[in-house]
């Protein structure tokens, strides 16, 4: 099961777009990666509530970097 909900968003709205809505579009931006996070928190649970006891590991994350640095910086994300 895949909980990158960074990369959902480009999925949904391509990588440029995506990049862009950041800069020029924040609020529709952050409501979208809000609503990915609670989308997959929710599915999480679920999925923890049931089989826990059989889970060893969790993991959950985005890349985005490049081989120099990162590629969105922290000052570019929500507050």
């Amino acid at each position: 099961m895949r909980t990158s909900f960074f990369k959902l968003a480009m999925y949904l709205r391509g990588f440029e777009n995506f990049l862009l809505d950041l800069i020029t579009n924040k609020i529709f931006a952050e409501a979208m990666v809000n609503r990915l996070f609670e989308f997959h928190y929710e599915i999480t649970r679920r999925i923890f509530d049931k089989y826990s006891e059989n889970i060893d590991i969790f993991l959950m994350g985005d890349d985005f970097e490049t081989q120099i640095g990162p590629l969105i910086g922290l000052d570019t994300l929500f507050d």
